[in-house]
């Protein structure tokens, strides 16, 4: 902590934050390596969204600076927009950019960064923060849990192979199709359950992945939704993001 200040973040950070970003896309593809896998040229595809988010008024960020040079930073959206959140009422802030020099760093100035966040996020009316992290970050897992949030969804994932065919019929689920957010390349399109109501339909899901020209399915499920994580643990989908939930 010895010389680390915590700071409001600024669009002249968004270098030096696309940087950090890359070493951990380097980690979570170790974890994940078809979800997570880094796409050529990450961190010059990062920093203009980087830059986006750092100049907007819909988001707030801290940084933590090592005299001039930044160890952690951490971005928050002032609204939830992916599934499942998406279309929860509370008022929520979503965390997803948040990174720190070192995983040693996530109980020090990672949760400052974290709180500094928090306490924006209360003074502007919002009563719920939403934080993704890897399933297996363990160290920044640990971190979120020791500041009391608690796990409210997973991201599933299961690697598909592209076949010729109709689509099957999905009883109550409601699917799309499309690439990666540009920062990665698992190698094709991804299939996404905007919302899976019926279990049944995990394993038809991977048949509409495959005929839909994808090679990955990825299913969000919500921690409450024991059947769902069953049935998606039984058809060889594995958590790859988690989404941790704490009421502010």
């Amino acid at each position: 902590m010895a010389g680390v200040t915590i700071t409001v973040a600024s669009v002249g950070d968004a270098h030096q934050a696309a940087l950090l970003a890359d070493a951990k896309r380097v980690e979570y593809e170790r974890y994940s390596p078809v979800f997570w896998r880094p796409a050529e040229n990450a961190v010059e595809r990062h920093e203009p969204w980087l830059e986006k988010c750092l100049s907007d008024d819909g988001h707030t960020s801290y940084a933590a600076r090592n005299e001039e040079r930044l160890v952690g930073i951490v971005i928050a959206a002032h609204t939830v927009f992916p599934p499942p959140f998406g279309s929860d009422p509370e008022p929520s802030w979503l965390v997803d950019d948040f990174f720190v020099d070192s995983e040693n760093d996530w109980q020090s100035f990672g949760t400052q960064l974290l709180e500094a966040v928090e306490q924006a996020a209360r003074g502007s009316g919002a009563s719920r923060m939403v934080v993704l992290s890897a399933h297996k970050d363990e160290p920044k897992r640990a971190m979120l849990a020791d500041l009391g949030y608690q796990r409210g969804a997973s991201w599933w994932v299961h690697p598909v192979q592209p076949v010729e065919g109709e689509l099957p019929t999905l009883r109550d689920t409601d699917p799309v199709v499309g690439p990666a957010p540009p920062v990665y390349d698992p190698g094709g399109l991804t299939a996404l359950a905007l919302e899976m109501r019926d279990p049944a339909d995990v394993p038809t899901f991977g048949c509409w992945a495959s005929a839909s020209n994808a090679i990955l399915a990825i299913v969000p499920a919500r921690s409450s939704d024991s059947a769902l994580e069953e049935a998606l643990r039984l058809g060889g989908y594995e958590p790859a993001s988690d989404w941790l939930i704490k009421d502010i």
